[in-house]
């Protein structure tokens, strides 16, 4: 499994390694907090283990919604620097 595996960059390599990295660590994070949930059940105090699974799960989506943010500065850079290239080598065409 590779998050963004559609996603390539020129310049941004290393933030996008980062933006990868954040996925699988915001995923593991989610698949930790539905096994806190199902731990809700087999445990004596729920109310504990609820509220510590639940905040657990508020930071695991904000690491997904970080590392999406990183892959869309990823994406527009990318697209950026492919639409100035195009625009360059056209207008030296003309020349």
């Amino acid at each position: 499994m590779k998050p963004y595996s559609n996603l390539h960059t020129h310049n941004l390599g290393f933030l996008l390694f980062a933006a990868r990295f954040t996925a699988i660590i915001g995923t593991l994070a989610v698949l930790i907090s539905f096994w806190m949930f199902a731990q809700l059940f087999f445990t004596k105090n729920p109310v504990e283990v609820g509220l510590g699974s639940s905040i657990f799960l508020t930071y695991s989506i904000g690491i997904l919604l970080g590392s999406g943010v990183m892959a869309a500065i990823v994406g527009f850079e990318e697209n950026y620097r492919k639409r100035t290239e195009v625009i360059l080598t056209s207008s030296k065409s003309e020349i």
